[in-house]
């Protein structure tokens, strides 16, 4: 059996389990699917081997496979290319829609939140950590006003013995 029959096929008992395909990932599934599964699922849907997709891109076959494998990361320029050669939108391929933007900015205002928390936990412990560090200096410094009395006073005591 050739690799486009193989490919053929394996399209063919693809579009049978999923008797609904989109590929505008509207539906709840196709949100969830990482970068790399909706670039292979796309290029299944629309039949095409890894090799003929490698050759769209003008890449080696390897290369193209490990983004499909999620091996790479994707920089943006060939993000974009494939979302071309694939005929999407790259906002769709990469899941940015309004529900996805709304979550991302939940998120950062979640994380900005938690890092000033941490930001004032840190603050309060360096500003306790100083307190602690001038309440030592203090000491230090009426240790040493304490051990020049006592050199005052042995400085007397030998003036005493000897005259």
């Amino acid at each position: 059996m050739s690799i486009i029959s193989t490919v053929a096929q394996h399209r063919q008992q693809f579009i049978k389990k999923t008797p609904t395909v989109s590929t505008d990932f509207t539906h709840y599934e196709d949100v969830f699917m990482e970068v790399h599964e909706k670039i292979r699922f796309i290029r299944l849907f629309k039949g095409w081997s890894q090799e003929e997709m490698a050759e769209k891109l003008q890449m080696a076959l390897n290369g193209y496979a490990k983004i499909e494998l999620g091996k790479v990361d994707i920089n943006l320029s060939r993000l974009k290319q494939i979302s071309e050669t694939l005929g999407v939108e790259l906002a769709q391929l990469v899941g940015l829609n309004e529900k996805n933007v709304f979550n991302f900015i939940e998120n950062f205002h979640s994380f900005i939140h938690q890092q000033s928390n941490n930001s004032m936990a840190d603050q309060t412990t360096c500003k306790h950590e100083l307190e602690k560090a001038y309440l030592i200096i203090e000491q230090k410094e009426k240790e040493i006003v304490y051990l020049k009395e006592i050199i005052e006073l042995i400085k007397k005591q030998s003036d005493v013995y000897q005259n």
